[in-house]
């Protein structure tokens, strides 16, 4: 009888560990981040205001690796990567036509927790992601009298699909912010305007499982 129950267990035992498989690879693809900066206005310290008329996306890029273990008909797949995304403001000073361009461009290291499930070759996940700000440039930079002070972490939530055709994966996911970015502040008064800046973004990758 205890043989019997050993045999029982051991093969249990066997049969999960065959139903989970851990996968790693590489991946790379583009972004498109948008609604980074919403009904702003800016005053420096000489006196003169400037709005935030216009959020132009552009086209960013990530690279990095992600692991994925997968158990029972579930995954879990955190992954790892580098990301340079950009949104082009556009200021305008208020009173005036004169309008200003300047490019916002976030150098981030971030770390998606995903959690899904497949159909066949299609993967339907979701979870938290953490970035990690590396750099940025100072849009307001140009204007005097004002200083950018940006968070050094911020969390989101991640959320798409995915299809895996035998060792090439195809990603496309929707990236939106919990957390604020940053604020701008107005040197002369001490001042704290929130940009409100909550980034939102369209993600597009290729990867390719190693082993």
């Amino acid at each position: 009888m205890r043989k019997f129950f050993l045999i029982v267990v051991l093969l249990g035992f066997t049969g999960v560990v065959n139903a989970q498989l851990v996968t790693f690879g590489l991946k790379a693809g583009v972004n498109t981040t948008t609604d980074v900066f919403k009904n702003v206005s800016l005053t420096n310290d000489e006196g003169k205001g400037y709005d935030i008329i216009n959020n132009k996306a552009k086209v960013g890029f990530l690279a990095g690796a992600y692991a994925r273990v997968s158990i029972l008909g579930f995954f879990v797949q955190p992954e790892l990567y580098y990301a340079q995304s950009s949104t082009e403001i556009t200021l305008q000073e208020i009173g005036t036509t004169t309008v200003s361009k300047e490019v916002n461009k976030l150098n981030t290291l971030n770390i998606p927790i995903l959690f899904g499930t497949k159909f066949g070759p299609l993967r339907v996940n979701a979870g938290p992601v953490a970035t990690i700000i590396l750099s940025n440039t100072n849009i307001v930079d140009n204007i005097s009298g004002l200083d950018q002070d940006m968070d050094k972490a911020n969390w989101g939530l991640q959320a798409g699909v995915g299809l895996d055709i035998s060792k090439i994966s195809l990603d496309a996911r929707y990236e939106t912010s919990i957390s604020k970015l940053g604020s701008a502040y107005n040197t002369a008064s001490g001042s704290k305007v929130n940009f409100g800046s909550r980034p939102q973004q369209f993600i597009f990758t290729l990867g390719l499982k190693l082993f």
